[in-house]
């Protein structure tokens, strides 16, 4: 913690919010629990974090985790992968009424990211038995049923939805079909991952549309290399700050810190030509935004 305190920049994580960080306990292992986590967010005045499984609901942790370090924004979200049944609205509704912030759509039961994976192996990944490849799409290409009544009930709690990982013509037709029922904060997953490959004039189109693209740390470090530092900054300038966010995606054993990530990150676009203003308002007045937050006298 003593080691990066004094790091330089950080004081541009004041405020800031971190919307996609993995903690303990998991089935893999983490570098530390959502209370650690809020512990090392208060030290550097940090607004808070959202927590992300890619198998249980994370509402209740993050409830408890507020009960312990108050001065913390901690939020839940629930992945709808095939542990929670997939795209089960009676899941979204639990969660949703447990005050979760976010809900993705599959991430690693989508069935891009299954296919994606089982042509290019990841040391760090195996496919589980458990993952049952789901789509949002009939083979007609519209909606599923269930993906719409996900969409109300998302729109009903003035929650965020976020793409996890899905194809780009899925995405394509759930942000349509999301701005059409009312869902007004959306949250484009990994937009330069492989995986995703959504290109420039794509994140456009998301842009316009009031997208949000979320730019993971994670994807630039060494073990994952999906995409490098200097996409990312090229697709914050073509998008533009307003429509993006940075996120850290951290919590796994081989990497620091979330709190030193968020910080490593911002230093490295300062370097690549971001200015400090675009990156404020990308780790700290958009999340805000989307979370419909209110600013507490400290700006950027």
């Amino acid at each position: 913690m003593a080691a990066f305190l004094g790091a330089p920049n950080i004081e541009l994580l004041r405020e800031a919010i971190d919307l996609h960080v993995h903690v303990g306990p998991d089935i893999v292992d983490r570098l530390l629990d959502s209370v650690q986590l809020a512990e090392q967010g208060r030290a550097v005045g940090m607004r808070g974090f959202l927590l992300k499984s890619h198998y249980v609901p994370t509402a209740p942790l993050a409830a408890l985790t507020r009960r312990l370090v108050p001065e913390v924004e901690t939020m839940g979200s629930l992945a709808l992968n095939s542990s929670v049944g997939g795209l089960n609205p009676s899941a979204v509704e639990i969660s949703l009424k447990l005050n979760a912030r976010l809900i993705w759509m599959p991430t690693t039961s989508a069935r891009n990211h299954v296919e994606y994976y089982s042509e290019v192996r990841h040391p760090l990944l195996s496919l589980e038995p458990m993952e049952r490849s789901i789509s949002v799409l009939k083979p007609s290409g519209e909606l599923l049923p269930e993906c719409m009544e996900i969409l109300g009930l998302i729109a009903d709690h003035g929650a965020v939805l976020a793409t996890g990982h899905l194809s780009v013509p899925e995405i394509e037709a759930l942000v349509e079909e999301a701005r059409r029922q009312g869902v007004e904060n959306i949250i484009i997953t990994h937009p330069l991952d492989k995986m995703t490959d959504m290109g420039l004039e794509e994140q456009r189109r998301m842009a316009r549309r009031n997208a949000f693209l979320e730019h993971t740390w994670l994807s630039a470090m060494p073990i994952w290399r999906v995409t490098s530092p200097e996409a990312i900054a090229e697709a914050v300038k073509t998008a533009g700050a307003d429509h993006c966010i940075l996120t850290t995606d951290f919590g796994q054993a081989h990497h620091p810190s979330p709190v030193e990530g968020l910080r490593f990150f911002a230093r490295t676009l300062l370097e690549l030509g971001i200015d400090e203003s675009s990156i404020r308002k990308m780790i700290c007045d958009n999340p805000h935004k989307l979370l419909g937050l209110e600013k507490r006298g400290v700006g950027g």
